[in-house]
């Protein structure tokens, strides 16, 4: 290994922090009741929402990676939206998390704006979780997870999975 593989390898973590932070803060802003949302589920029952974004992750990130791999240009096409929709939900969740960050760090500093604290927050979680050996196969895993499956519950949250039927007018 040279010095230029370390160095890629390490612009590629800068980078791709970079990247997550940017996302986690741009669906804060843009889908600020969908991450609200997340939070609540989150801050609500947060071993179900880890659990089920283990089962989501691992089930659905796996299936993506899978067709992602085929030489078939429409499972690879389907693979992609697989795991574009697994990371957007997880986006969408990583926000919320950033939300009870900045909670935490408002409560230590009352004078920061909303704007501040959640944007520090974010900052912080990408941070932690890109930190080699312990974030990486610590806090980043179950973040994502939380993230994925808080997400996921604010995603789908108001969406009917069967149609009802009006009841007749007497």
């Amino acid at each position: 290994m040279t010095i230029g593989d370390i160095l890629a390898i390490v612009a590629a973590v800068v980078g791709i922090s970079i990247s997550a932070w940017a996302l986690m803060v741009t669906c804060g802003l843009l889908f600020p009741d969908k991450a609200e949302t997340a939070r609540t589920h989150l801050l609500a029952k947060p071993k179900a929402s880890i659990g089920l974004g283990l089962g989501i992750t691992l089930v659905f990130g796996f299936l993506g990676l899978a067709m992602l791999g085929s030489p078939v240009p429409g499972l690879k096409l389907l693979g992609m939206i697989d795991l574009i929709a697994v990371l957007g939900c997880g986006a969408v969740g990583g926000a919320g998390v950033s939300f009870i960050a900045g909670d935490r760090i408002q409560q230590m500093s009352p004078t920061l704006s909303d704007y501040a604290v959640f944007v520090r927050g974010a900052g912080f979680l990408v941070v932690a979780s890109a930190f080699p050996i312990v974030g990486w196969f610590g806090l980043g895993p179950v973040v994502l997870c939380a993230s994925v499956g808080s997400g996921v519950r604010a995603v789908m949250q108001g969406i009917s999975l069967h149609r009802r039927h009006p009841e007749p007018v007497a």
